[in-house]
């Protein structure tokens, strides 16, 4: 096994820590990380699953010794975690939340960047679901929010 993986070409492993009967529902099993790693993989191995935040981020790496992590849905709901995931890891301390300017302005932009791409109708549409994540935690937020939906 050891050396397998390179001798066929691939650079790096990315695992998913939940059973395919799961889906994206459920604790992932972060164990894997470690027993793929103990079997003699000589790549880097990336863990998938259940990273929510900064916290998550650096448990995978030094708890279960991933060597990166993938991080998906999180970023929807936070779209702040990978700066807030490199600043922690870094200085060892919770970053600060992002000021109402830059959640509303980095939003615009976003906004902005998928109409461009997708056009104004689709763009518009699929950014519905990051309207929480930029939006969290502002106050009487939620009236504004419901609007922002229909």
């Amino acid at each position: 096994m050891q050396g397998f993986s390179k001798s066929i070409g691939i650079q790096a492993l990315t695992v998913h820590c939940r059973l395919r009967n799961q889906g994206n529902k459920g604790e992932a099993d972060w164990s894997w990380i470690k027993k793929i790693k103990d079997a003699g993989v000589q790549i880097p191995v990336i863990l998938n699953g259940n990273i929510k935040d900064h916290f998550d981020v650096k448990n995978a790496l030094v708890e279960y010794e991933a060597d990166a992590v993938m991080i998906g849905q999180a970023a929807i709901t936070n779209p702040w975690i990978f700066e807030q995931s490199k600043y922690f890891l870094k200085n060892g301390n919770v970053p600060e939340e992002p000021t109402v300017k830059q959640k509303t302005d980095i939003c615009l932009e976003h906004l902005r960047l998928a109409c461009e791409l997708k056009g104004e109708d689709l763009g518009v549409r699929e950014f519905r679901k990051h309207y929480s994540g930029y939006l969290r935690n502002l106050k009487d937020i939620s009236k504004f929010r419901l609007e922002l939906m229909v």
